[in-house]
C-alpha cells in the first residue's frame, strides 16, 4: 500500500509549495545548531541574525525545490492532462455526432523523454491511444463493412466490396472470393490475383472447404515463387472459408506481401463472421433471380428475361460496332401434335426442340421462349451468314429428332426468320425483333421446315407487314 503525503488543499502543486516551505523553516532551525556540532563557535551561530538568515536560506530553497519542480515536472503532467482533455472531445464528436475524430492520428503521442515514472506514463498513454485508435478503426470498418452487406444482395457486387474492405483494411494486396456451385468453386470476384479461375481448382481451396478453418500458407523467402498467384511476391496467403449455420458457403484468398499480423487476422475474422449471412443471402437473391428468369417447362430464358437481354446486347452492339443477329423460331403444325397426341406430348417437343437450339449455340449466345411454341435467340456478333447458318442447323436437328409416344414415332419441323445488325438498320431492338417476325411469317406462308432472312424479302416486306395487320397471328 502506497503511502502519501497529508493534503492540506485540493491542489497538490499548492501543497507541494507548503511542505516544501515548511521544510524549509525546519532546515533554517536546525542549521544552527548543526553548525555548533561542527565545530562552530556558538557566539557567532546563537545569534538572531544568524537565525533569520538561516530561516530565509530554508524558504528561500523551499520556494526554489518547488520552482524547479514547476519547470520540471508540471509541463509533462499539464501535457498529459491536454492531450487526455483531446482524446475526451475527440472519442464524444466521434461517438455522438457520427463524425471523424479530431485526435486519431500522431498529434495525440506524448514523447516518452525519460526512462521512470513519467516515462513509463507516456508509453501507457501513448499504448491507450494505439488501443483507441484500433478500436475505432475496428468501429469503422465494422459500420462500413455492415453497410456494404445489408446494402448488397448482387452476389458479384457484395463480392467486390468484400474484397476491396479486405484489401483496404489488412496488409494483404491481393484477394479472391470463390463460392461452391454444383460440387465445383467457382470465381466470383478477384483483385490482383493472376488467373484467378485456374486457382478454384487448387487442392488447398478444397481442403479448406472441408476443412471449416482459416489455412495459413508461409512462402519462405528462399523459395522462387513463379507469379501465377498474385503479380507480386507474396510471403503469406490465408484461405478463409465462410461459413453459414455450419455450412460452408466457399472462401476467400487473401494473399501478402508482408508477415499478415495479429490485427489483420482480427479484421479476417471479423469480416468471416459477417458475410457468411451476407453471402448466403447474395445467393440465394441470386437463385431466386434465376429461377424468376426462367420458363418452368423448359428451363431456358422466359420471354421477359428474353426481351431484356436483347435491349442490353442492342446497347452493347451500338457501342462496339459489333453485328447482331436476331433469330425467331417455331413449332410447325404444332396444334396438330396437340390435338392428335396430346398437350403432354405437345410440351415433350418444345422441349425437344429447346435442347436442340441450345446444342447449337455458343457461349454468349442466348435462348427464351418467346410464348408457346415460339423461342427467340439472340446472337451477338453474328453476321448475316452466321445467322443462316445457326438457324439451318436448328431447322435441321429438328427435322431429325424423334418423339416416340408408345408405339409411335412423332416427327417435327420448325420454320426459322431471323435479321442481322447493322446489315439491316434499325432505330431500337424492337425494331429488330419486328422484322425477324416478318421474316419468320414469310417462312410458315411459303412452306415451312425453312429458313428465312429478313434481307432477303426485299420487294415482299410491306406486302407481309399488310397481311400481319390483317392477320396478328402466326399459321399453326
Amino acid at each position: 500500500m502506497q503511502m502519501h503525503m497529508p493534503r492540506i488543499t485540493r491542489k497538490i502543486f499548492t501543497d507541494q509549495l507548503i511542505w516544501m516551505m515548511t521544510l524549509g523553516v525546519l532546515l533554517g532551525v536546525i542549521f544552527p545548531p548543526f553548525m555548533i556540532v561542527l565545530g562552530v563557535p556558538a557566539e557567532y551561530v546563537l545569534t538572531p541574525l544568524f537565525f533569520g538568515a538561516s530561516l530565509m536560506a530554508g524558504l528561500l530553497m523551499g520556494v526554489m525545490n518547488f520552482g524547479l519542480v514547476h519547470f520540471v515536472v508540471r509541463p509533462h503532467l499539464k501535457e498529459l492532462a491536454e492531450r487526455m482533455a483531446m482524446i475526451k472531445t475527440s472519442v464524444n464528436h466521434k461517438t455522438y455526432q457520427e463524425s471523424e475524430a479530431h485526435c486519431m492520428g500522431n498529434s495525440c503521442f506524448i514523447e516518452a523523454v525519460s526512462d521512470d515514472e513519467f516515462g513509463d506514463s507516456a508509453r501507457a498513454f501513448n499504448e491507450m491511444v494505439k488501443a483507441l485508435q484500433n478500436a475505432h478503426e475496428v468501429e469503422y470498418v465494422y459500420t462500413n463493412f455492415s453497410k456494404a452487406l445489408s446494402s448488397n444482395l448482387e452476389l458479384e457486387a457484395l463480392s467486390n466490396e468484400a474484397i476491396r474492405l479486405l484489401i483496404e483494411h489488412t496488409v494483404c494486396s491481393a484477394g479472391g472470393l470463390y463460392i461452391e456451385h454444383e460440387g465445383e468453386m467457382k470465381l466470383i470476384y478477384a483483385q490482383g490475383i493472376v488467373n484467378a479461375k485456374q486457382l478454384a481448382q487448387h487442392d488447398y481451396l478444397l481442403k479448406a472447404m472441408d476443412g471449416h478453418r482459416i489455412e495459413r500458407i508461409t512462402l519462405p523467402e528462399n523459395i522462387q515463387v513463379d507469379g501465377l498467384l498474385t503479380k507480386f511476391r507474396p510471403q503469406e496467403v490465408v484461405i478463409v472459408p465462410v461459413l453459414f449455420k455450419q455450412r460452408n458457403l466457399g472462401v476467400f484468398v487473401l494473399a501478402s506481401p508482408v508477415h499478415i499480423n495479429e490485427q489483420s487476422l482480427n479484421m479476417i475474422q471479423m469480416f468471416r463472421q459477417g458475410m457468411g449471412l451476407a453471402l448466403n443471402n447474395a445467393i440465394a437473391h441470386e437463385s431466386l433471380q434465376r429461377l424468376a428468369a426462367l420458363d418452368g417447362l423448359t428451363n431456358v430464358y422466359n420471354r421477359r428475361f428474353g426481351l431484356k437481354r436483347l435491349k442490353e446486347e442492342f446497347k452493347r452492339i451500338q457501342r462496339n460496332e459489333a453485328p447482331l443477329g436476331v433469330l425467331m423460331i417455331d413449332i410447325d403444325h404444332f396444334k396438330n401434335i396437340n390435338d392428335t397426341y396430346g398437350h403432354l406430348v405437345g410440351d415433350k417437343a418444345i422441349v425437344n426442340v429447346s435442347k436442340s437450339i441450345l446444342h447449337t449455340l455458343r457461349e454468349g449466345d442466348v435462348l427464351a421462349r418467346y410464348g408457346g411454341e415460339e423461342f427467340l435467340v439472340i446472337l451477338p456478333g453474328a453476321s448475316e451468314h452466321n445467322c443462316w447458318n445457326a438457324a439451318e442447323r436448328i431447322r435441321r436437328l429438328a427435322e431429325d429428332s424423334i418423339l416416340r409416344v408408345q408405339d409411335k414415332e412423332v416427327r417435327f419441323t420448325v420454320s426459322i426468320g431471323y435479321v442481322s445488325y447493322p446489315q439491316t438498320e434499325v432505330e431500337d431492338e424492337m425494331a429488330l425483333l419486328h422484322y425477324a417476325d416478318q421474316a419468320l411469317y414469310n417462312a410458315k406462308e411459303t412452306g415451312r421446315n425453312k429458313v428465312i432472312s429478313f434481307a432477303d424479302l426485299s420487294g415482299e416486306t410491306e406486302k407481309l407487314s399488310k397481311q400481319q395487320a390483317e392477320q396478328p397471328g402466326l399459321p399453326s
